[in-house]
This record gives structure tokens, sequence and C-alpha cells, in this order.
């Protein structure tokens, strides 16, 4: 009984949030985000933006990273219920501006469908007739591919850093209900841009992130017989994040702050401790629920781990990120 409420209820989570929603939730998953160190922040990243997974977050923070670089994330959500895999290669090119590309790969394998049973619970509890034989009806399934390509530029004008950055996305996405199969495609923009202010009147660096997700709403095509359309809406995605680095210890302390407006719109709040650049630990508050990483770095590898809190059950990221 308890394994068919709980198949149940995921089941339904995923089909309304991917076929029954009035074209609000296509794609929707992306709401997860990527990047191990980003989700450990509570998904306070646009400001931040400074590794592998900033092509999602913020398309300008790419001309922030110093050098060329592989970033490969494996996210499991739910229990396991869904995959989130990301993988991303970003490289300088000319004039302090960078070339990258990206992609997310999101899967969910086989959930079981099983029929409404008849009765009350407490009927079902006592007439074994009642309570089903376990066996689904069909199986829920969805696999969708988003593949980027970004451009940034980073300038500098004394003590003010700006960067500016852009995404071309193409979506992929398709599912199985039953046995039937039905598959969406579209084609995205994000406009990025990024502020670090380091002033003496400051003892630190504030810095301010814009993101622009969606700019001018996805549509997402269905190969359905109406030919339905589904709308990604826009995300105007704003963040800040201030960062004090402790020379005596050889540590730095960083609070972020993030405010997207789509979907209701939603908060997110990260704290993180690094010692020398090489060992860092994370916290973050993400729409009442927590989070924690850790990562560290060696050589030219980094690797992180970080932990999400959900009511349908915990995600676990990993992430490694080699430097060329």
């Amino acid at each position: 009984m308890k394994r068919i409420t709980f198949y149940t209820t995921v089941f339904i989570f995923f089909l309304s949030f991917t076929i029954l929603s009035a074209g609000n939730y296509s794609f929707d998953f992306l709401e997860l985000g990527v990047g191990t160190r980003a989700k450990a922040l509570g998904g306070s990243f646009v400001s931040v933006a400074d590794d592998g997974s900033s092509i999602l977050w913020n398309p300008a923070g790419t001309s922030r990273i110093s050098s060329s670089r592989f970033y490969f994330m494996h996210n499991s959500n739910f229990a396991g219920m869904s995959n989130i895999d990301y993988i991303s290669f970003i490289k300088p090119i000319v004039a302090r501006s960078f070339f990258s590309i990206a992609l997310i790969r999101h899967s969910v394998n086989d959930i079981p469908i099983f029929p409404e049973l008849e009765g009350t619970p407490e009927e079902r509890d006592t007439t074994p007739a009642m309570q089903g034989d376990g066996n689904p009806m069909g199986f829920f399934g969805e696999k969708a591919n988003i593949y980027f390509i970004n451009l940034s530029k980073l300038f500098e004008i004394k003590n003010l850093n700006f960067s500016l950055g852009g995404n071309f996305k193409y979506f992929d996405e398709t599912f199985r209900v039953f046995d039937a199969d039905y598959g969406g495609t579209g084609i995205g923009v994000d406009i990025g841009g990024i502020i670090t202010l380091k002033t003496k009147k400051i003892p630190g660096r504030l810095t301010i992130g814009l993101n622009l997700q969606d700019a001018t709403g996805t549509q997402i095509l269905w190969n359905t017989t109406s030919q339905k359309k589904d709308i990604i809406p826009t995300n105007y995605r704003f963040g800040l994040n201030y960062r004090k680095e402790v020379e005596k210890i050889e540590s730095s302390f960083l609070l972020t702050f993030d405010y997207n407006t789509r979907y209701d719109g939603s908060q997110h709040t990260g704290l993180e401790y690094s010692y020398k650049e090489n060992f860092l630990v994370d916290i973050g508050w993400n729409k009442g629920r927590w989070s924690f990483g850790t990562g560290f770095k060696f050589w030219k590898i980094g690797i992180q781990y970080g932990f999400i809190s959900h009511t349908l059950g915990p995600s676990h990221s990993v992430s490694m990120e080699f430097i060329l």
C-alpha cells in the first residue's frame, strides 16, 4: 500500500508539471538547477556564477573563469526518481571573450502507474481484495536534452568589473505515458550581466547579477495532433553577494541572495566558507528547504558533493571540474 501511494504521488507530480499544467511548466525540472555548489548554496548563484555551471545561472559568468575547463555533474533527485546530468566546456578566445557549450539531460525512468483502489483506507486495511495485486497498468518515463551555446565578455573599468553574456539554447523532450510517446522542441535565449565593485569604502567585494532566462518567452511545440504549444515564461533572476577575505586565516566568507520572478517568485540564500580556495563548505535555503555541500581542489581537479532536502525525498549532487 505504501509503495503504491508513493509511486502514485510521484507520478502525479511529474505528470502535472509536464502535461497538465496549461502550458506554464514545460521543462520545469530546470527549477531544480544544475551545479553542485550552486545547489548547495540554495540556488543563490546568479551573482556568483564562477564555475562550469554558470552557463545556466548567468551566461555572463563564463567570462569570469580564468582558463579553459570541463565540468561534469550528476544529480539524483527525489530518492532516485529522476536524474539530471550536466556537462560543459568553457574556453577563452580573444580580448577577454569566452566561448562555451553545455548539455543538460534529465530523465525519469519507468515510474509505475497503478490503478485507483476501491473503498476507503480503512476498508482496504481489512479487505485484501481491495488492496490491489501490486501490478502496474503501465509506466511513465521522460527524457529531455537542452543544448547551450554561450558567448561572454569581461570589461574592466577602474574599480569596476562588468561581464555580459548570452545563451542560445535548443530544447528537446520526449515522454511516454502508458504506450504513447510525445515529443516537444523549442529554441530559447538567455541574457545576463554581472557587476563587481571593489572600493576602499567597502571592506570586501560586492557583486550584483541579473539573468533574463528565456528572455523572449520560449515556445515548446509538441508533435501531437493539435500541435499544442507550451510557453516557458521569462524569468528575471536577480542576485547579489558579498565576499570578505580574511588574510590572517587564509580564508574567505561569501553571503549570497537570489530572487526569481518565475512561477510566483522565490527567494534563495546561501553562505560559504572557503580555505585557500582549496576547501569549501556551503549551506543554503531554498523555498523553505535547506541544503549543504562541501568540496576540495587538488592540482587542477575540483570535486564537490551536495545534499538538497525536498518533500518528495532528498537529492544528491556530485560534480568534477578539470582545469586545462
